[in-house]
């Protein structure tokens, strides 16, 4: 019963002791993962760059150091209002900006310091309202300086306009989506000719989190997204092996191509 509300807390976290519980389990664990996520896409001063599933905005933290240029966006998507709520504290100063299924907002965390021009934005996008809460506190003061954007809604209805996103990145968020072809098809349209996206994972933690009763109905082995990822038009589509300070991870690379 507990791993059933955890995992659906997972998915679209809310402002209860749970949501709370699971908030706390993607700074713990997502943290590692967001930062090598920003790092892998290779972000540029004057890039604009989406991380989709923010939730309490570490990710966006980091992006949003490398944007310097004053064309330089970050944007946020997640569903989570919470979420939504915990990154704006979070990247107050740099709001304005766009990235998909934020969570906490570690990953915009991450991705934020890499946008030093003002003309850099960071763009997030997540599902869920308490998701939206903890990543709004955390980034407030790059959301207030126009530099973060955040979003609340879904991968399969992104609020953006076609080819206007140079990098996106994002952690496990995929394990969720309803559609994954229908996600993998709106993020294609908002991706230029030529943009990256990265997705990392750690597969031993999903596996192990599956064997004790978490994720139940997901799909944690990285096939099918592959083969959405390659379906829906993407190109140079590939799994790594990664390490960083000795720890091992998984990264997803898929290339848009129009």
């Amino acid at each position: 019963m507990v791993t059933k509300i955890i995992t659906q807390h997972l998915g679209h976290p809310k402002s209860t002791l749970m949501g709370w519980v699971t908030q706390s389990l993607m700074k713990q664990n997502n943290r590692f993962l967001e930062e090598n996520a920003v790092r892998l896409c290779e972000i540029q001063a004057d890039n604009t760059v989406l991380e989709v599933g923010f939730g309490p905005g570490l990710g966006l933290q980091e992006a949003v150091q490398y944007l310097t240029d004053p064309r330089g966006k970050l944007l946020g998507l997640d569903y989570s209002e919470y979420m939504h709520k915990v990154a704006r504290e979070r990247l107050r100063d740099h709001i304005g900006s766009e990235k998909v299924g934020f969570g906490p907002g570690l990953g915009l965390q991450e991705a934020v310091q890499y946008l030093t021009d003002p003309r850099g934005k960071l763009l997030g996008l997540d599902y869920s309202e308490y998701m939206h809460k903890v990543a709004r506190e955390r980034l407030r003061d790059h959301i207030a300086s126009g530099k973060v954007r955040l979003f609340q809604g879904r991968v399969e209805s992104i609020p953006l306009p076609a080819c206007s996103v140079d990098k996106v990145y994002h952690c496990n968020c995929h394990l969720y989506w309803p559609d994954m072809r229908a996600g993998n098809a709106e993020l294609l349209r908002v991706m230029r000719p030529g943009a990256l996206m990265v997705s990392t994972l750690n597969l031993d933690y999903l596996r192990w989190g599956l064997s004790w009763g978490f994720l139940q109905g997901a799909n944690v082995e990285p096939k099918p997204y592959l083969e959405a990822l390659r379906a829906a038009g993407f190109t140079d589509v590939r799994l790594e092996e990664k390490y960083d300070k000795g720890r091992k991870f998984e990264a997803i690379f898929a290339t848009a191509e129009k």
